[in-house]
């Protein structure tokens, strides 16, 4: 397969999760946005409805405009709730999504895996692969998993080891700065250009 084809196969995959996504969390935002419509309007007719219409009966007239212009705020107040419970609802199907995606992510090298096991396991089912191939393989991976693990251990080692040289040349430095060491004596030079011995 190559990286063209795989990225068609991703695109096509991410597009089918939103699908599913929205199949999946568009009736849960209907719901909720219709329960919190009937809870909004429950709550209108158990509670500010009757004391309107007890209000209306009991009032002068001034006071019956004041209550249906409350009556017109309550019933505002319950559109605001609506629109409230229905973007509650939308953006917790926003804030949903991205989880979504991630457990897609997620589950996609699992998926490769079980994927290149049972092509394996059918191959093997059909005489294609040996059980001396599959084992062969295991040791090889088995192998390389071994040689990657001594090239890590190595490099740590060397790592740790260039640490404490240049640890202990620097302790060196500051222990024996240039400044303190003396210079040798000088040596006398003959005239004809020999060192006495």
């Amino acid at each position: 397969m190559t990286r063209k084809d795989s990225m068609r196969a991703a695109t096509g995959t991410a597009k089918e999760s939103v699908r599913h996504a929205a199949e999946v969390v568009g009736p849960k935002v209907t719901l909720a946005a219709r329960q919190a419509q009937h809870t909004a309007r429950e709550q209108y007719e158990s509670v500010v409805a009757p004391r309107i219409a007890h209000a209306r009966t009991t009032l002068p007239p001034a006071m019956d405009h004041a209550a249906q212009r409350a009556m017109q705020r309550s019933r505002e107040a319950a559109q605001e709730a609506r629109e409230y419970a229905r973007e509650y609802a939308r953006e917790a199907a926003v804030q949903a999504q991205p989880r979504i995606e991630a457990a897609r992510a997620a589950a996609v090298p699992a998926r490769e895996e079980a994927a290149a096991r049972s092509a394996v396991a059918v191959a093997a089912l059909r005489g294609e692969i040996s059980a001396r191939d599959v084992e062969r393989l295991r040791k090889k991976r088995a192998r390389r998993s071994a040689c990657g693990r001594g090239t890590r251990k190595l490099l740590m080692l060397g790592l740790v080891a260039g640490a404490a040289y240049a640890a202990w040349r620097w302790w060196d430095q500051q222990s024996n700065p240039d400044w303190l060491v003396e210079p040798p004596a000088p040596t006398d030079v003959s005239e004809d250009g020999e060192q006495p011995g």
